[in-house]
């Protein structure tokens, strides 16, 4: 069904932290992986990053504890993504498994836009159960304890929630996700994922979902719950108080702000200079952009072209930001709930 295509080394260890991208987001994967080396140098588990457009993997990469490798993506099915700026590439994390059975008993998969906090990684390995095949964590968005009681429920969430979830009402976010190789192929769930996303189209687009959608839909029942720390997420939780009051592992960055481009939110800017660094370090000619909607945007591109109008909705745009902090701020409530959720996970 997949396989690797090409190789930088072979496996050295029983288990790797792994990425998996398109050329799109190489430099990020790379920014990722040296992260965790840094992080955890004595790990005993191979860091890999996988990829079908190997000819970008960045040459400055190639030295060092990454093994890099070819993905063969053509068991992906040929749809079109219903958010177009996403792509197919997130469903190449269901690939993994069977392109290297026989070369890792385990494997924690982890999206780009993540960030290892502390060493952790050997120590879920050690613990991890033999006969797991998926663990993951609640994607905090469908957890109504961790919302304050005034937060407006957003309708196209439950709607979603109600068409793409396990038979409970489960939603795991897949942007981190501990796999046991054999027994993941043993419930072939690689290949019914595939499947329903290839026989479902219409059902991604009406709920503008991808892969994780696929993901809780078909496999959500089967699904143990990982510490929550292992993916920290979302405004309300992905802030400094917040942060240190958990001590998170992996921080999740799956908001509109990425650490690598300049924003709005002031806890994902803090660490900008550590991602520009590394993507310097890869490409020097490196400069950050803007994400487009931010105030730094409009800053540099102004919308109108007429200072005061421009002045005007700059104001505004900040005042909406300042609107939307106070908003996520956490009360007592979420603190209780979030620390009940960690007491209820199954592998940590």
């Amino acid at each position: 069904m997949s396989g690797t295509t090409w190789q930088s080394g072979p496996a050295r260890q029983p288990d790797c932290a792994i990425l998996t991208c398109d050329s799109g987001h190489l430099p990020q994967a790379v920014v990722v992986a040296r992260r965790i080396a840094a992080v955890e140098p004595e790990g005993r588990f191979d860091i890999v990053i996988a990829t079908p457009d190997t000819d970008s993997i960045p040459r400055a990469a190639l030295d060092g504890r990454i093994r890099f490798t070819g993905l063969d993506v053509s068991a992906i099915p040929q749809i079109r993504h219903p958010i177009s700026r996403i792509g197919l590439g997130t469903f190449y994390r269901h690939l993994l498994p069977r392109a290297f059975v026989g070369e890792y008993r385990a494997m924690f998969y982890l999206d780009t836009d993540t960030w290892l906090r502390r060493p952790g990684l050997q120590g879920l390995f050690d613990r991890m159960p033999d006969d797991l095949a998926i663990a993951a964590a609640p994607d905090f968005e469908y957890q109504p304890t961790l919302e304050e009681a005034a937060q407006v429920v957003d309708p196209s969430s439950r709607a979603r929630q109600a068409a793409l979830s396990g038979p409970n009402g489960e939603v795991w976010q897949s942007g981190a996700l501990l796999i046991g190789v054999q027994p993941y192929l043993d419930s072939e769930a690689d290949r019914r994922v595939l499947s329903w996303a290839g026989a479902n189209e219409a059902v991604l687009h009406a709920h503008r979902i991808g892969e994780q959608g696929v993901l809780n839909k078909v496999c959500g029942g089967e699904i143990r719950m990982l510490d929550p720390r292992w993916n920290w997420q979302k405004r309300r939780f992905l802030r400094e108080e917040m942060v240190a009051r958990f001590d998170p592992w992996l921080l999740h960055f799956c908001g509109r702000d990425k650490p690598w481009l300049i924003g709005d939110d002031p806890y994902v800017a803090t660490f900008n200079a550590a991602w520009w660094e590394g993507l310097r370090a890869l490409d020097p000619g490196f400069a950050p952009h803007a994400r487009p909607g931010s105030l730094a945007a409009l800053t540099r591109t102004p919308r109108f072209g007429l200072p005061p109008l421009d002045a005007l909705h700059r104001w505004r745009k900040s005042r909406r930001e300042a609107r939307r902090e106070e908003a996520a701020r956490p009360g007592p409530a979420a603190a209780v709930a979030m620390q009940a959720l960690i007491d209820r996970a199954e592998v940590a």
